[in-house]
This record gives C-alpha cells, sequence and structure tokens, in this order.
C-alpha cells in the first residue's frame, strides 16, 4: 500500500471531521461515510474539532502531513478555516451544509428549509399561535439559518415573530434547553408551543416545563429536531424532525469519490430530504 502510494501519491485515506464526536447524531453518518469508503477501497481518520480553534489548527496541520486523499467535514462554522485550507491547498473536500453560505466545495444540504416548514405546519395545525423558538449558537451556520427558515412560514401564516419569542442556546445540552425554556417561559408567559431545534434542548424544555409543574402536552406541546432514537422513551414521547442521517452520510461518501475521479468538475450540490416524526 505504501508503495502503491508513493507510484500514484495518493495515500487511499479520508479525513473525516465532526464537531463533537460525542453527538449521537454523528453515529449514523459516520456509519454511512465508512460503508462507502470501505467499498471503494479507502480507509478513514476521524477527527473531532470541538469547536475549538487550537484543535482545528492541529487537524489541519495533520491533514497536511499525512497527505490525505481528500476531507469529508460533517458540521462547519460559518466561517471555518479547515474549508479554507483545504480549498488553499487544492485538497478534495465536500461537508454537509446547514446553510453555511459556502459554494466552492461539493456539499451534501440538509433541507432545513423544509424542515422548520413541516414543524411550524404541525404546531399551526394543533391550533398554536403563540409559539416559542430555541435555537442553538449563530455562529453555526445550520442554526443561523433556522431562524430565518422559522420566522417565514409564521409570518406566511400570518403569526406575528417578535425578537422576545426566540431564545439562542450556548450549547446543545439538556441543560442548556432547560435554560432556555425557562427564559422562554419568563419572557412569553402566553406560549403555547415550543420549538426546539436539537432534541437535546426538546428534552431540557420538559425538565423547565415540570419544574414549573406544567404539562406537555396538555399546557404546552413541545417538538424536537433531528430525532434521537431514545426520544420515543420519554414521557411524552417526543414529536421531532428526522433526516435519514446514514443515507446522508453515504451522500457524502460517495460526492467526495466522484470529486476524487473528476477534480475538473463544477461543485456538486445533493439534497436530503427530512420527514416529521409524530409522537406524543
Amino acid at each position: 500500500s505504501a508503495a502503491s502510494g508513493l507510484r500514484t501519491n495518493r495515500t487511499t485515506t479520508i479525513g473525516v471531521v465532526v464537531s463533537v464526536l460525542t453527538n449521537s447524531t454523528m453515529s449514523g453518518y459516520i456509519r454511512g461515510i465508512e460503508d462507502e469508503l470501505l467499498e471503494a477501497g479507502y480507509a478513514s481518520i476521524l477527527f473531532s474539532s470541538d469547536w475549538q480553534e487550537s484543535r482545528k489548527q492541529r487537524i489541519i496541520e495533520i491533514m497536511r502531513q499525512r497527505q490525505l486523499d481528500g476531507l469529508i467535514l460533517i458540521s462547519t462554522e460559518r466561517n471555518d478555516e479547515i474549508i479554507s485550507a483545504c480549498l488553499q491547498d487544492e485538497i478534495p473536500a465536500v461537508f454537509l451544509d446547514r446553510g453555511s453560505g459556502h459554494t466552492e466545495l461539493p456539499s451534501v444540504q440538509l433541507n432545513d428549509r423544509l424542515g422548520t416548514q413541516l414543524v411550524i405546519d404541525h404546531l399551526i395545525g394543533l391550533g398554536h399561535k403563540n409559539i416559542g423558538v430555541i435555537t442553538g449558537p449563530q455562529n453555526y451556520a445550520g442554526a443561523f439559518g433556522h431562524r430565518q427558515h422559522t420566522i417565514r412560514p409564521l409570518a406566511e401564516q400570518g403569526i406575528r415573530v417578535e425578537p422576545k419569542h426566540f431564545v439562542f442556546a450556548d450549547n446543545y445540552t439538556v441543560a442548556e434547553g432547560e435554560r432556555c425554556c425557562e427564559l422562554l417561559l419568563i419572557t412569553n408567559p402566553e406560549l403555547t408551543a415550543i420549538f426546539a431545534m436539537n432534541d437535546m434542548l426538546a428534552l431540557g424544555c420538559y425538565e423547565a416545563l415540570c419544574q414549573r409543574g406544567l404539562e406537555c402536552p396538555a399546557d404546552i406541546s413541545v417538538v424536537g429536531y433531528n430525532l434521537r432514537t431514545f426520544t420515543e422513551l420519554v414521557n411524552p414521547p417526543l414529536t421531532s424532525l428526522r433526516f435519514p442521517r446514514q443515507d446522508t452520510g453515504k451522500s457524502l461518501a460517495k460526492l467526495l469519490l466522484e470529486r476524487l475521479r473528476n477534480s475538473s468538475a463544477p461543485p456538486a450540490r445533493h439534497l436530503i430530504q427530512p420527514t416529521l416524526t409524530i409522537r406524543g
């Protein structure tokens, strides 16, 4: 393998960068990527940036030292230096796009616009007009887009949207969901529904409602995002939006393999559609 690499100037090794390795949603993406890469004869090296600048710089150093054939980024910030390094070094790369605005590289895009539309339509269909939204840090590409995607369908239904209806979490944890939910309830006592842009944030809402003696869904409805399998076990089982993560991982790997075969082709974009899983 090493001798072949010297002849072909290829290492048959792909870097896979995730934001947080402990995030359970990443496992589906990684499995789909690995299945496709192994089938094509490639090995992968997994990196976790943890949203830290020092770790990202180290990843870039290793990427250059190991002469990786390509890179797959599962999560990016709006201004991601790893993408900039790939462009500078002309390293074939693809990324999972949540509305980052990057157009220079091939990407697999999750249709968050449709996803938020499905959730808002569901809540309005249940009769809700006072809806609070918890989204993530605005330097995260996905969280930044979620806010805009949510305002549009609410406005189209004639529902007034005010800044107080939105709370921004510092990270995607149960504790942050509890804090943000409490803040929403203080500033919006008339709320009848909360749209949490992450299932962990939604579970934090359950905690905050319980502390206040409120019942879900009798008093306030809660909907999550990026469906986690264990959320069917909570009480009540959580309604959430699902993207097919393993299929998304496969699409990312296929897109990179296509890029390796034809580096001069214009950047391709694949769109992944969501479904709403309605529970309790």
